[in-house]
């Protein structure tokens, strides 16, 4: 081969190259992405599983306060522990959808890989 066909037909490859190492990084950085989202799937999972108990165990004693296991308590009180209950149950419901959402994503993670 002649210097100039080598030097056309590498002008020629140049692009070719260029996209393949385009393509190469594109899927690098999907790969990335994908773990990345892995890792943040797995936080939410993780930190609204363990949301869930210490909320659950606050609900069960201010309804049994509530219910007087502790005794009589003052009206103000009740109320207190009633919007405390309702703020309680907004929190439990939050974690609820988070677990939801990292679930889903988790089915939707694994349907990918396996496509």
């Amino acid at each position: 081969m002649s210097a100039p066909q080598l030097v056309e037909a590498m002008a020629t490859l140049q692009p070719l190259l260029e996209r393949t190492t385009l393509l190469d990084n594109l899927a690098g950085q999907r790969a990335q992405l994908a773990e990345q989202g892995e890792v943040v799937r797995d936080l939410i999972y993780a930190f609204s599983h363990d949301l869930r108990t210490p909320l659950m165990a606050n609900a069960l004693h201010m309804q049994q306060a509530l219910r007087g296991a502790y005794g009589p308590l003052p009206e103000e009180y009740c109320r207190t522990l009633q919007n405390g209950l309702d703020a309680n149950d907004s929190l439990l419901s939050l974690a609820d959808q988070l677990l939801t959402v990292a679930r889903y994503e988790g089915v939707k993670l694994r349907k990918n890989r396996r496509r």
